[in-house]
């Protein structure tokens, strides 16, 4: 089988024949309540053949099941049935009984459950130990020989579990090594605690991506200083020992296989356990497989000097920042393979970020980080903190006019930030901008508050990334120019979010191809999303994410939710292919607001799981447009809006929206120069109105387009165009009982379309009995309410309302109608209805009055000629 030797049986006797192994009772170690004695996992790989004239009935497969003897004890759990043709394997922790630990011999009987006709192919049957919870088997032995050297050596094994906390590694002191398997037993037998969700640290078995690190932490030569100085209220004796190399400029040092203690002087700045100060090029120097152990303040520091390769180190148990580039001028160091784990945050200050203290501290990009892993900081684990050069590097001839935060980035390639208690890692403050693209290559960043914290950051490409069970895969807002996110996997949990996006300007939001999404279902029990639109810091001026070719391990809920209401917001991102929602179909997810479904067939869309703000519409084709009609501006506050914009659809005339200008901030000046709309594929006219005294007009138009899916391409879907736009001049028209009559002293031509427009929307009074009396709103020709006639001259029964605006005499108990309401009130009735009804009462209208003598629809669209008229109470 393309070279590969396994076992076949064939000629069985009976469907439970199988195999039997024999077991080596003498190394058996029965269960113990200490340790994980007497577990073993069993593997096997197996697959059956027919003949081809099995009866009906003989080719189902039941699943194998394991039993031990001589106890006859059957293995709980069950392996998967056999597959005809293909290989399935079984794999399963035994735990062996105290029958077949104390008996002389043992073995496992395999019973197939296969029909006899049938052969069998077995492959890879293993059954080994369990490490106990006294001991590991790391992946390289030759490390674990070199470890175990001496008696009383101790290792570091990291947490990298989600339940555990930022400072949950373990010290382990090593009682042998077994050279050949890599397999380290220890002197203490009570498990590694932090872990409340297994018994052992995670292993390349259980995950490949998320195995604890394990590290040496002794050294043959040790630097140790008793402790001294001040307390920070909660730990005492702050002070130990330092090394600085102090202004040796083009001399190559070499620190190589020491074990530092108790170094560090908390509170005085320059006292660090390994210190480069202001020695300009040290070419060929070297810092290499050292350990820093209970570091009073901060670890490797390499400050005013450049050139350093810092490599294969460990630090442990430290506070501040760790390894660290001090003042921001420091250029062409390496650091490579190194490890940091429990960060502490320093309490007594030396004027910089130590509180929140970041295990790789990163103040000038000019640098190369290559395979680093920080693997638990009290607040972070690489942190980009690219303010100005400070210091005594500030005064340097070279330094001057160079900001940090606009270099490039020479190297960021395979590091690991994970079980951090806030960040893996970040760009802010005050955020990341480099004049040409930074590659932020292959990190890994898992088991933390947020994984990746992008802020005031523009110009990065973040590529081969692994972001996994944080409760923010990648947070993203308020960002400059385009950052894109590709190659990567999002892996998350129940309640965990993949990316969290923002509203942002299009040249400053993000866009993520090529990605993958795993775990994030949506359940009654807890939310979770891969993609989640918040309010993060919304903008005045935004745009959608960018995505392509992104992949969801599960249909159960919508990849996408709306976390906010976003009333005044446009949000639409484009399903192409209908892969990003449970339905299947094609189509666009928005927010529930009244005006982004007023043009929508409602039963096109449903509200996602999750998303309690947002709705998916399948088979719908949107797209955004945006008309600029000019005006205006003011410093330091918001202009008044000189226009509102009334969209009617012509295939359908109840569906009507109107729409206010958006005032955009920038800097100090506010802007209200756009309509913002965002419409599915219909044809429309559109009409200006006045504020505040609502008259119609036509103003100056530009009009775009926005392609929001793609910045090159539009909506892939049947979208509006120019041509499905109408400008609508205005008219004046008259109204009656039979209709509009349009026409009347019709304007001088205009270069914008002219069609002749109906009337939609009205005055709307509302009643005295309400307590708003003599207040005015606008009201749509579909709406129903309730109807009072008027009229200018007083006629019997009826009254005139000092309240009233408008000086009439009204009615509203109708009861001469013909088949009026027994009240004779009505309360339901649209404006032309209500026409009817009082022109049948009064033989004619009351008018509103304005300047002009005549009434004038809120819209702008007409005037009214006729003498009397409804309200719409």
């Amino acid at each position: 089988d393309g070279g590969n030797q396994y076992l076949t049986q064939a000629g069985r006797c009976c469907d439970f024949s199988g195999l039997g192994i024999d077991l080596d009772t003498t190394c058996a170690d029965p269960p113990s309540a200490s340790n994980n004695g007497g577990r073993y996992r069993f593997t096997m790989r197996y697959r059956t053949h027919g003949d081809g004239t099995s009866a009906a009935g003989e080719n189902s497969n039941g699943s194998p099941m394991l039993q031990l003897w001589p106890s006859g004890y059957n293995v709980p759990g069950k392996c998967p049935p056999a597959i005809d043709g293909e290989w399935v394997t079984c794999d399963q922790i035994i735990t062996l009984p105290e029958q077949i630990t104390d008996a002389a011999s043992a073995s496992m009987v395999i019973s197939m459950s296969v029909h006899p006709s049938k052969s069998i192919d077995y492959d890879d049957v293993t059954f080994a130990a369990v490490p106990t919870s006294h001991e590991i088997v790391v992946s390289d032995p030759q490390a674990a020989e070199c470890w175990g050297a001496r008696p009383s050596d101790e290792v570091l094994i990291t947490n990298s579990k989600s339940s555990g906390g930022w400072s949950d590694q373990v010290v382990k002191t090593v009682r042998s090594v077994d050279a050949t398997t890599g397999r380290i037993s220890f002197a203490q037998t009570d498990g590694f605690g932090g872990d409340d969700d297994g018994a052992s640290p995670t292993s390349l078995d259980d995950d490949l991506r998320t195995a604890s690190e394990v590290a040496w932490l002794s050294r043959p030569i040790v630097f140790e200083a008793d402790g001294d100085g001040p307390s920070d209220g909660t730990y005492d004796a702050l002070h130990g020992g330092h090394l600085i190399v102090l202004h040796t400029p083009h001399v190559a040092q070499h620190l190589e296989g020491v074990e530092i203690r108790n170094f560090g002087q908390q509170g005085i700045l320059g006292r660090y356990p390994v210190h480069f100060h202001m020695s300009g090029s040290v070419a060929g120097s070297v810092v290499r497989k050292n350990v820093v152990r209970e570091s009073k303040q901060r670890c490797v520091v390499i400050h005013g000097s450049h050139d350093v390769l810092v490599e294969d180190n460990v630090s442990f148990d430290s506070y501040g920042h760790c390894y660290i580039l001090e003042d921001g001028g420091e250029h062409d160091n390496t650091f490579r393979n190194n490890l940091g784990a429990r960060t502490r945050g320093q309490g007594i200050s030396i004027g910089s970020t130590d509180n929140e203290a970041s295990t790789i501290w990163i103040t000038n990009p000019n640098n190369h980080f290559i395979d680093n892993v920080c693997a638990g900081s009290q607040n972070t684990g690489i942190w980009f903190e690219l303010r100005a050069i400070r210091g005594a590097s500030a005064g340097l001839p070279e330094n001057e006019g160079v900001n940090p935060g606009s270099l490039p980035l020479y190297t960021f390639r395979g590091n690991t930030a994970h079980s951090n208690d806030n960040k893996g890692m970040t760009t802010y403050a005050p955020g990341y901008c480099p004049q040409t693209e930074a590659l932020f290559e292959g990190i890994s960043s898992y088991h933390n508050g947020i994984g990746l914290f992008l802020h005031g950051t523009c110009r990065v490409r973040v590529k081969d990334a692994y972001l996994g069970f944080n409760d923010v895969g990648l947070l993203y807002f308020a960002n400059g120019a385009n950052s894109t996110i590709e190659d990567s996997t999002f892996v998350g949990k129940c309640g965990q979010t993949g990316i969290s996006l923002s509203l942002e300007p299009r040249s400053s939001q993000v866009q993520v191809h090529s990605t993958s999404f795993k775990g994030y279902d949506y359940t009654d029990d807890c939310g979770g999303s891969a993609l989640a639109i918040d309010s993060n810091q919304p903008k005045s001026e935004y745009d959608m994410p960018v995505l392509s070719n992104l992949s969801f391990d599960s249909s159960a809920a919508n990849p996408i939710v709306v976390r906010a209401p976003f009333e005044d917001r446009n949000i639409f991102v484009e399903d192409r292919d209908g892969t990003m929602n449970p339905s299947g179909f094609p189509g666009f997810y928005l927010n529930d607001a009244a005006h982004m479904t007023a043009f929508i067939d409602s039963d096109l869309c449903s509200s996602p799981i999750g998303s309690s703000h947002g709705l998916f519409c399948k088979n719908t084709c949107l797209r955004r447009l945006r008309i600029d009609t000019g005006c205006c501006s003011k410093k330091f506050e918001s202009p008044s809006l000189d226009y509102q914009m009334v969209v009617t659809s012509k295939t359908d005339p109840d569906k009507v929206f109107i729409y206010d200008k958006y005032i955009i901030q920038a800097g100090l000046w506010y802007q209200a120069n756009q309509f913002d709309v965002v419409l599915p594929l219909d044809e429309y006219s559109v009409h200006f109105l006045t504020v505040p005294d609502g008259k119609e007009m036509l103003p100056p138009v530009t009009l775009t387009f926005d392609d929001e899916t793609n910045l090159d391409d539009p909506p892939s879907c049947d979208h509006i165009t120019e041509a499905s736009i109408d400008f609508v001049c205005p008219q004046p028209y008259v109204l009656s009982a039979d209709g509009v009559t349009c026409g009347l002293d019709t304007p001088s031509p205009t270069s914008s379309p002219t069609i002749a427009p109906a009337i939609f929307a009205y005055y709307l009074a509302c009643g005295v009995s309400t307590g708003c009396g003599g207040q005015t709103a606008i009201a749509f020709h579909q709406e129903t309410h309730e109807v009072r006639c008027c009229r200018d001259e007083a006629l019997s029964g009826w009254s005139k309302y000092s309240t009233c605006p408008y000086n009439v005499w009204g009615e509203s108990k109708l009861t001469a109608m013909p088949d009026s309401p027994a009240d004779g009130c009505y309360h339901a009735e649209t404006h032309l209805s209500a026409a009817a009804i009082c022109a049948a009462k009064t033989a004619g209208f009351a008018r509103k009055k304005s300047s002009s003598a005549t009434a004038r629809n809120t819209q702008g669209a007409a005037t009214m000629q006729t003498s009397f008229g409804p309200l719409l109470l």
